[in-house]
């Protein structure tokens, strides 16, 4: 064990999704230059495949008294979303028994949390909740100005919060070439589906489309089926396209990586085509999406869904040639991220 001890990371690992398993990776790793890749361990039992992915054990009871610090990464658990009342209740009482529950023996370590996202928190059980447990982290750097915003008006009196921005715009880029285009709107309906492929029909040279997916539970007969009815009704051939099943997030990177354009509905597979250098257009279902591109200075890429038409489809695809995310800012915060994770290992003191 290092003179560090043991050292706690936890996230959003109830589920095999590329976003959440990579920004536990990421952090994971950065932790590992410190103190060794043997003395980091993951908080609690979650989906197998996916912590076997991440590839960190989970701590065991009798290691427990060894932990010194107690780090969360990035993950939707801190911001409930649009859903009706009960919904909302189940989703904070779900959220509580995975993120906060767990934590009550951890009594000696000090806690941290890199990259978060806050907000909105209408619930106040669980609004509590977070506030309670703001209070006793030691480093609180939250992604987006919006989440700095929301603990401003719901926790006033917690005043170390930091801005910075979301751990994976970080991913080393890979640097390949760029020769596919990629679709990944499985969590889409199939009238923007249809009005994305259309829209791409009518402009594309010969390019074969890429149908991508961030994990292995949308990759199911229905989302296959709905694809394949509105491809079929646009007079696709089979060779115009291809279905990439979701393997691990090293294969989904250089995926994106090889992509020259890419259309999303999900925060993190923008976010890693943005670090490879790669354009994007979202169609979002969630306001945290919004909230990155507004941050990266290219809100004119981020089409909600309640917004969407083809006109403003058509109007962020011809100004791809101006696509140019604020990469100065993306560096400044992950220096901030990568300057405090070495000041809580090395005891020198953060400004």
């Amino acid at each position: 064990m290092s003179k560090n001890g043991l050292v706690v990371v936890h996230g959003s690992y109830f589920m095999n999704n590329f976003g959440d398993t990579l920004l536990i990776k990421l952090l994971c790793e950065k932790i590992a230059q410190y103190v060794g890749k043997e003395n980091v361990r993951l908080a609690c039992s979650g989906n197998k495949e996916e912590q076997s992915s991440i590839g960190y054990s989970v701590i065991k009871d009798s290691e427990i008294s060894e932990v010194t610090n107690v780090f969360y990464s990035g993950g939707g658990y801190f911001g409930e979303p649009n859903v009706g009342f009960i919904r909302r209740w189940r989703w904070a009482f779900r959220n509580y028994n995975r993120h906060f529950a767990w934590s009550k023996p951890f009594k000696n370590a000090k806690f941290h949390i890199i990259g978060v996202g806050i907000g909105p928190i209408k619930n106040r059980f669980y609004r509590s909740s977070v506030r309670n447990f703001l209070r006793k982290c030691d480093d609180v750097l939250v992604r987006d100005i919006e989440s700095k915003s929301y603990c401003s008006e719901y926790f006033p009196e917690i005043t170390n919060i930091d801005l910075c921005v979301d751990l994976a715009l970080g991913t080393k880029n890979l640097n390949f070439n760029k020769s596919k285009i990629s679709i990944h709107l499985d969590t889409s309906d199939s009238e923007i589906i249809s009005d994305v492929l259309a829209f791409l029909k009518s402009r594309k040279g010969s390019e074969k489309l890429s149908l991508i997916f961030d994990n292995n539970v949308s990759f199911n007969e229905r989302t296959i089926g709905k694809y394949k009815t509105v491809l079929a009704n646009l007079g696709y051939e089979d060779m115009d396209y291809e279905f990439v099943q979701y393997k691990d997030f090293d294969e989904l990177i250089a995926h994106l990586s090889s992509s020259e354009l890419v259309i999303t509905s999900k925060l993190h597979v923008g976010i890693i085509t943005i670090s490879q250098l790669g354009k994007v257009i979202a169609i979002p279902n969630h306001s945290k999406t919004k909230r990155l591109y507004s941050q990266l200075s290219i809100s004119d890429y981020c089409i909600e869904k309640n917004d969407f038409n083809i006109d403003k489809l058509e109007e962020a695809y011809n100004k791809l040639n101006q696509f140019n995310p604020n990469y100065n800012l993306r560096d400044e915060g992950i220096s901030l991220i990568d300057n405090r994770i070495k000041s809580i290992f090395t005891e020198k003191k953060y400004k």
